[in-house]
């Protein structure tokens, strides 16, 4: 990690940010990072394609609601799981962003992020993340389904007593 006072005078000589390879890397990062955005996006999709051909070939093939519902349950389950991974992983990946950034005297990112926490903290301009609004549809699908399953299971255990 470069020392802010060096990338000061740095910026002060007009050496930040002319070395191509830093930039290229720095390209080439931030790139990945728009990769991975799409391929949560994507397994997101598949996701909720499968829970609705699940969903959908249950209903025509007339299969009881408990087998359609325990397998809505574990695909939600490894959906939201999948979800908090991309989530943790972006985070690092920006994180690691800023960090090559403070080598430039321009700071795209880093400004945006201080722009987001700003408006955060306003309760007037709150907002979800993408990923909160991502999570909602999977926890949906695992509280209806869970509570489905507890139901079936309450009602099975009275019918033995």
């Amino acid at each position: 990690m470069v020392p802010v006072a060096e990338v000061q005078s740095n910026a002060e000589a007009g050496q930040v940010g002319n070395d191509p390879v830093e930039l290229g890397l720095y390209q080439t990062y931030i790139t990945s990072i728009l990769m991975l955005e799409d391929r949560r996006s994507h397994s997101s999709g598949i996701y909720a394609s499968v829970i609705a051909a699940c969903i959908a070939a249950g209903g025509l093939a007339e299969l009881n609601l408990l087998y359609l519902a325990a397998a809505s349950f574990f695909t939600a389950a490894i959906w939201l799981l999948s979800l908090n991974y991309f989530a943790a992983l972006a985070r690092v990946k920006w994180k690691t962003a800023q960090e090559l950034e403070k080598r430039f005297a321009l700071r795209p990112f880093t400004l945006e992020y201080e722009k987001m926490k700003a408006q955060r903290r306003d309760p007037t301009k709150r907002n979800f993340g993408m990923i909160s609004r991502e999570r909602m549809m999977p926890v949906t699908i695992l509280v209806l389904s869970g509570a489905y399953l507890c139901l079936t299971a309450a009602q099975f255990l009275c019918n033995l007593w």
